[in-house]
């Protein structure tokens, strides 16, 4: 988060351009304005699906969880890109250059002249210096993985600002990107922003125009100050409102929708098979986990949560081929690094702690049930399942979101083979937005989780297991209660070189340290869900065509490069 001194050499405070006497509504533009847009002219709408809603609600705050996955890149653009495909490649955006200085400390942006808000304001150096003061003001927003602290700001003319951080981070600029860029002229009169819903958001994205809400779907449309309005083919973004996979299925299959990403089964057949429109691509994605919950208020799971020959009993009871052949049907790979890295960051691997510990990632029934008698977990009453130590009835919940199928099918296999070995393990199932408070509050035992990667294992390993990282509103990834500070010193370390022979170093040292505790069960690699129809649209990305991470979700800012660069059919999008 922003440190105290963050501006203390910006020459401008929020009152500078206060207009106290106007309320956010009267600032924001009205409902009827933005149904305006194309109502009585034909429309080129793009359906896409970044996330299955049960219920929604008309939330565009870029800060909180609850805001809809449209809000990021279409409404509030980032200053720049960084694409996590190709290892780092910079795409700007709000900014025409932006360089992070040798000693990684020191972070320079030009921003681009002429910007506006959607509503026709001027977007200055001001509004950028307002929103990273704004994260100062509220260190509640302060979304992890995002902030490198900062020590202080300076304006160096009217579109350049150097940003000084407080200690190094080689990647700077990629965590500086994900910060939201709000108007001022709006933002400054909010004073509690996690209970703001921005309903009618001002923006400087795409697609700011919200012209439909209803249950059934909503719709935002075109920026009329957009900078890059020229390259823009389609006019407006519409989500349909699905809950789950099945209902995603219906709506591809049947034409319904463009653009999304999530679980098929056997694609082949039941999906690319049944138009030679129905495409998709399957990059690697992150690793599928087993996550544990080392700060469990219930005293007797804490204790043996917080045994490593107890976590090693769990890992080798678990099947990861059959739950990759059945659960996933085989869109992934079984990840037998004890460390968590996986195939796609395989070059990033110490060879020897790899071997030493990846007989604890293989399925080993006959194991796992003697560590567990060693340990003290018998079945004392003879019902069956295993006691603890002292006797008393031992059982454990395993949490997974309604509607994700991969993962309830995983869930379940889960708690059988672990059942098989006399593990009374329950499979509980909860809706998304309740398994995502669940996790931020600590309130589970054992849950499914996904870690997804980036051009370096930093972001897996900080989000995983970095006691440092606090569980706030909107990153519920945690090994919760986790801590090793030795892990903790090494990611700094990590931090604060940008050699390729040092950080490879530390790397080493860290997956020692991770694979000797194992605080997650790493399970398989799984592969990205991305699907996509040609039948309206093309200028699609594909293994052919690998311009970045393909998929629509809120968390890969590509999906703005991606969304520019299609265009429709010709003479086969009508008006929707």
């Amino acid at each position: 988060m922003l440190s105290a001194s963050a501006t203390a050499s910006v020459n401008m405070k929020a009152s500078d351009h206060a207009e106290p006497s106007k309320t956010i509504a009267q600032l924001s533009p009205s409902s009827n304005a933005q149904a305006s847009y194309r109502q009585n002219h034909q429309a080129v709408v793009l359906r896409m699906v970044p996330r299955f809603y049960q219920q929604w609600q008309r939330n565009f705050n870029p800060y909180v969880a609850e805001r809809l996955h449209t809000t990021h890149e279409f409404i509030f653009e980032p200053l720049w890109i960084v694409d996590t495909l190709y290892s780092g490649t910079l795409h700007l955006r709000l900014v025409e250059q932006v360089t992070l200085s040798d000693d990684l400390k020191v972070v320079t942006l030009t921003l681009r002249q002429g910007l506006k808000w959607s509503d026709g304001q001027p977007l200055t150096l001001d509004d950028v210096i307002f929103s990273f003061d704004y994260l100062r003001q509220h260190p509640e927003l302060c979304q992890l993985l995002v902030m490198p602290r900062i020590a202080a700001m300076q304006r160096l003319n009217a579109q350049q600002l150097q940003i000084t951080l407080a200690s190094p981070q080689y990647n700077a600029l990629e965590r500086l990107s994900r910060v939201p860029i709000v108007p001022q002229h709006i933002w400054q009169y909010v004073t509690n922003p996690r209970d703001y819903s921005n309903s009618e958001p001002v923006g400087s994205g795409p697609m700011t125009q919200v012209v439909r809400f209803d249950e059934q779907a909503y719709r935002q449309c075109r920026n009329p100050h957009y900078w890059q309005a020229d390259k823009l083919a389609i006019d407006c973004i519409e989500m349909p409102k699905i809950a789950n996979n099945s209902a995603y299925y219906s709506a591809l299959v049947s034409g319904q929708v463009d653009w999304g990403s999530a679980f098929l089964p056997d694609i082949d057949r039941n999906y690319a098979a049944l138009s030679p429109h129905f495409r998709y691509w399957f990059p690697a994605a992150g690793t599928n986990s087993v996550v544990l919950n080392f700060a469990s208020p219930h005293q007797e799971i804490a204790k043996a949560l917080n045994q490593p020959l107890f976590r090693r009993a769990l890992s080798m009871a678990i099947h990861r081929q059959l739950i990759v052949d059945i659960a996933t049907h085989g869109q992934g790979e079984v990840n037998d690094f004890a460390s968590g890295l996986g195939r796609p960051l395989a070059h990033w691997a110490d060879g020897r702690t790899y071997l030493q510990h990846r007989p604890y990632l293989q399925f080993n029934p006959e194991q796992a049930i003697r560590l567990l008698d060693d340990l003290g977990y018998r079945d004392v009453n003879g019902d069956g399942w295993r006691d603890t130590p002292h006797g008393a009835p031992f059982q454990l919940q395993l949490l997974s979101p309604q509607g994700w199928d991969d993962w309830n099918n995983t869930a379940h296999l889960l708690a059988e083979q672990w059942r098989r070995v006399g593990l009374n393990v329950h499979h509980v199932l909860v809706p998304l937005n309740e398994y995502e408070l669940r996790l931020r509050q600590g309130n589970f035992e054992l849950a499914l989780m996904n870690y997804a990667y980036s051009a370096s294992p930093f972001d897996y390993w900080y989000g995983a297991f970095s006691s440092t990282r606090p569980a706030t509103q909107g990153q519920p990834r945690v090994a919760n209660g986790f801590h090793d500070s030795a892990i903790d010193d090494l990611l700094k370390a990590f931090l604060q070189t940008a050699q390729p022979e040092q950080q490879l170093e530390i790397a080493h040292q860290l997956q020692q340290h991770i694979a000797s505790s194992l605080p997650s069960l790493p399970l398989y690699t799984g592969y990205a869900a991305y699907q996509y129809s040609t039948a309206r649209f093309e200028g699609w990305w594909f293994e052919q065509n690998p311009q970045g991470l393909p998929m629509c979700w809120a968390d890969i800012p590509e999906r703005l490069l991606h969304f520019l660069a299609l265009r429709p059919v010709e003479a086969k999008v009508s008006a929707i």
